[in-house]
């Protein structure tokens, strides 16, 4: 699904919400035990496939991460974030610049 589409869902809830990914247990029942969970990594989940994007402490290292849309691209007068992995970046880009030009056209 396109993000324009979901333009107001995203505008809504502003900024993306952090994951935290924890290591396997090693066959035990969490639930059942009281052993601590250890964190392996944070990350986000693209709006536009689904994937995930991990938050590396090293910015160069990142394989995407949080676009910030202006109020002109909004619409609706509001600043708000979409979490976008490398390779939907080019992708993503060109919707907003379609949707942007093409009403001027």
């Amino acid at each position: 699904m396109k993000i324009i589409n979901r333009i107001n869902e995203l505008i809504l809830r502003e900024k993306p919400e952090k994951q935290v990914k924890y290591s396997e247990g090693s066959g035990i029942a969490k639930h059942l035990t009281n052993t601590p969970r250890k964190k392996l990594y944070e990350y986000y989940i693209c709006d536009n496939c689904g994937c995930e994007i991990k938050v590396e402490k090293k910015w160069e290292n990142n394989r995407g991460g949080l676009l910030m849309i202006p109020r002109t691209l909004s619409k609706k007068n509001k600043i708000f974030y979409i979490a976008v992995c490398s390779k939907c970046l080019n992708n993503v880009l060109k919707e907003f610049e379609d949707e942007k030009y093409g009403e001027n056209v």
